[in-house]
């Protein structure tokens, strides 16, 4: 099928079921602008995205599931600014981004949970600018970054857990420039760097866990680290 708009914007998800799976969206505008999510589902499994956008702009999610998973994201925008979660699940994995962007820009995650799992990011753009992570979770166990941008400059990390474990970085750029870890789980174990870069320049507060390698131990290549961060290595 080939989507070429829809308008839910203040709509109420309580319960039902929407479904875009294997949707092909080449242009156009799906949107959910300032709809509730308090129950219902949402599936995009399998879908395409070359053109157009779908965007959850201020959506609220306190429940409901909605499911990107094993879409391939080669163009277009899926935005979630300004959005609230409190609970429900979003899910991208094994989702492929070649090109594209999505959106968490100013989202504030105080529960539910958001996952990459499995998803492979070889170009485009996945942004959390300003985000704030208060509790719940947003996972990217095992994901491999080849290409592409990865941002959480300006995000706040108070509560919550944010999951890096397993992931492979071998190319493209993720980014937590002035981001602030001043609580929370923020964990990047079992990592490998084989390339790319992850930078956390002007990063304030506790270093993530299994990020930092033990003292006498390089400093894996592309990595690049708060000076105060290097005093405190184990």
């Amino acid at each position: 099928m080939i989507f070429d708009g829809g308008d839910f914007s203040r709509a109420e998800f309580a319960g039902g079921t929407v479904t875009f799976d294997d949707a092909k969206f080449t242009g156009g505008t799906v949107t959910f602008d300032d709809a509730k999510f308090t129950g219902g589902t949402i599936f995009c499994m399998g879908a395409g995205f070359t053109g157009g956008a779908v965007t959850f702009n201020r959506a609220r999610f306190t429940g409901g599931r909605v499911f990107f998973d094993g879409s391939e994201f080669a163009g277009g925008t899926v935005t979630f600014k300004g959005a609230g979660f409190t609970g429900g699940t979003v899910t991208f994995n094994g989702a492929k981004f070649t090109g594209g962007t999505i959106f968490f820009d100013g989202t504030e995650f105080a529960g539910g949970t958001v996952t990459f799992t499995s998803a492979e990011f070889t170009g485009g753009w996945v942004t959390f600018i300003s985000a704030r992570f208060a509790d719940g979770t947003v996972s990217f166990i095992s994901s491999e970054f080849a290409g592409g941008m990865v941002s959480f400059n300006g995000t706040e990390f108070s509560g919550g857990a944010v999951l890096f474990d397993g992931a492979e970085f071998s190319g493209g750029a993720v980014t937590f420039n002035r981001a602030r870890f001043i609580g929370g789980t923020v964990t990047f174990n079992r990592v490998e760097f084989a390339g790319g870069t992850v930078g956390f320049s002007a990063a304030r507060g506790n270093a993530p866990d299994g990020l930092l390698p033990p003292s006498g131990q390089a400093m894996p290549t592309g990595l690049s680290l708060p000076a105060v961060w290097h005093v405190i290595r184990p």
